[in-house]
């Protein structure tokens, strides 16, 4: 930015005013500095423009009827009371351009100052603006995230209550089982998952050894595909391979009858097989417990 002083000083060498070491020190600054010589310039341009603008003083017609009389009079000598005639001032058109020149220059100077804040507050008005729409995407984000949060606990509880109503029903039948002489020796087992993607699976057996025959109902256990089958196997310490119980169909209870004769059954396990199912366990066991 140009100082106050610098800019006196071009609107002087504009108008001639500086002596010739100041206009000399004047000259070297404006070579050394392009805004400085931006300024000179249009100050230049200023005071010329303002000169052109000041009117011509014509002589009264009276002044020339009197020095073309005393020509052919041939009267050479002086008037007696001769009054000059008054001098204008010559650097008071100039003083006065210099003035609308340092003014136009101060004025140009504002605008681009005035330009460059309004810049300013343009660029922190669209930075408030760019935050505030993100504010709104984050905000939108959080919704959407709290809507499929809230649909996933609402399944969730329509599953624990489908499974708490399908285990209260098989306890139902357990207990119906039990409440009879000949099925008080049922044995009741609980199946643990065994599946990392599915840790909440869970199945109960109800074995009837007498009957050599039984009840089991699987929940949360995932669908099997279609060339694939859930298998029950019953371990016996009289076989040295689990007993095969058959396939059955995890979405709802099954009943069961083994292979072969159990006398003593400790454990039971439930394997993915190939479709239809194999005479030993050939697949990775998913649920097993007493």
């Amino acid at each position: 930015m140009i100082a106050e002083h610098t800019e006196e000083q071009a609107s002087l060498y504009v108008l001639g005013l500086l002596d010739a070491r100041e206009a000399r020190a004047f000259e070297s600054a404006v070579a050394a500095d392009p805004e400085l010589g931006a300024l000179t310039a249009s100050l230049e341009t200023a005071a010329a423009a303002e000169a052109w603008t000041v009117p011509p003083r014509t002589p009264p017609p009276a002044l020339r009827a009197r020095i073309l009389e005393q020509i052919n009079r041939g009267d050479t000598a002086p008037a007696a009371n001769v009054v000059p005639f008054p001098r204008s001032t010559p650097w008071l058109p100039w003083a006065i351009a210099a003035c609308f020149a340092v003014m136009a220059s101060w004025l140009y100077y504002d605008t681009y100052h005035l330009h460059l804040l309004l810049d300013s507050f343009t660029y922190r008005d669209n930075r408030v603006q760019a935050e505030l729409n993100h504010i709104q995407v984050q905000r939108l984000q959080l919704q959407n995230d709290l809507a499929d949060s809230t649909i996933k606990l609402s399944t969730m509880a329509q599953q624990k209550a489908a499974a708490e109503a399908a285990i209260d029903a098989l306890r139902n039948q357990v207990a119906a089982l039990e409440a009879r002489d000949t099925l008080s020796q049922i044995k009741i087992a609980t199946l643990a998952s065994m599946l990392k993607n599915a840790p909440r699976a869970v199945a109960v057996v109800a074995w009837d050894p007498a009957a050599q025959r039984g009840i089991v109902q699987a929940l949360n256990v995932p669908a099997a595909r279609s060339d694939q089958d859930y298998q029950l196997w019953i371990i016996d310490p009289d076989y040295q391979a689990p007993v095969s119980a058959g396939v059955f169909n995890p979405a709802a209870h099954s009943n069961f009858q083994p292979l072969h004769p159990i006398s003593k059954a400790d454990k039971f396990a439930i394997s993915l097989e190939k479709k239809g199912g194999s005479l030993e366990p050939q697949g990775p066991i998913v649920l097993m417990g007493e």
